[in-house]
């Protein structure tokens, strides 16, 4: 899920400050009072062997589905504030942890276990939290349905124009979807 993202969203947050030189009472945070804890359902499964006194070890794999994710849904900042939280979108965690242990040297005197462990994980953005019209964000800056958390979008540089201009071998078009053609930006 989401984390540092603050405390209380649920109500409506004011701070006390100096306005035109006078105390003031000013609204800082639009709340959501529907606001409700992330959702997570996971599956585990392993399996623990051994084989004779020298060699054991264990293997899991994991699934986990987290809904209701807190995003910031932006409205019009004519309405005193530019978002505010909600519950929406899913994410999805999965992966595979490992572990073998050798029973190398067992005497009375001395004992040498040699470990390995390791794991592999993927994680996939679901589903994309709701737009203020109700259509679904095809990207939030980092986060894009079907990626990565930790997926990145640059734009790959091409050189510069004849006049100048930076070349981009292909932009992101949110209204479409997809990436554009070759493009030059100022």
């Amino acid at each position: 899920g989401n984390q540092n993202i603050g405390l209380y969203l649920y109500e409506d947050q004011y701070a006390i400050e100096n306005v035109d030189g006078q105390l003031g009472y000013v609204w800082t945070y639009k709340g959501n009072p529907e606001l409700t804890w992330e959702r997570t359902s996971t599956v585990d499964v392993g399996l623990e062997f051994e084989f004779g006194k020298y060699v054991s070890g264990e293997i899991e794999y994991y699934y986990k589905l987290t809904d209701n994710l807190l995003f910031p849904r932006y409205v019009a900042p004519s309405l005193g504030y530019s978002y505010y939280y909600v519950n929406d979108g899913k994410l999805s965690n999965q992966g595979v942890e490992f572990q073998l242990n050798v029973h190398a040297v067992d005497t009375r005197n001395v004992k040498l276990d040699i470990r390995l462990n390791g794991g592999h994980y993927t994680n996939r953005v679901e589903e994309m939290p709701r737009e203020a019209n109700g259509e679904r964000m095809q990207m939030n800056g980092q986060w894009s349905q079907g990626h990565s958390l930790y997926d990145w979008y640059l734009p790959e540089y091409a050189g510069v124009s004849e006049d100048g201009k930076a070349l981009y071998v292909g932009y992101y078009e949110p209204s479409k979807g997809a990436f554009g053609e070759k493009n030059s930006t100022t």
